[in-house]
């Protein structure tokens, strides 16, 4: 398993995505921040000892007290384990 302090300010989608998918979930994110709603979708993930999963994530934005975007905050399921729910949250370092 990393450690918190090898992903830290990294970037999620680079770090854990695979690359043939990245272009998508990039898309998926441009949309929910265009948007400024949530977006739900389903990519692999890579893990650290294991084969890459699958999750369906349901990501929206974080608006501050101005209304400008601040970060987005993302829940996702495994689904290939049944319910294991895991998430981020990408905001200012």
């Amino acid at each position: 398993m990393a450690k918190r302090g090898e992903v830290v300010g990294q970037n999620f989608v680079e770090l854990f995505v695979p690359e043939a998918d990245r272009a998508q979930v990039f898309a998926d994110l441009q949309e929910m921040l265009t948007a400024e709603s949530e977006q739900n979708f389903t990519t692999q993930v890579l893990v650290i000892g294991r084969t890459p999963i699958t999750l369906h994530w349901s990501a929206r934005p974080i608006l501050a007290t101005d209304g400008k975007i601040s970060g987005i905050i993302a829940i996702g399921q495994d689904l290939d384990e049944g319910a294991q729910p895991v998430g981020f949250e990408v905001g200012p370092q």
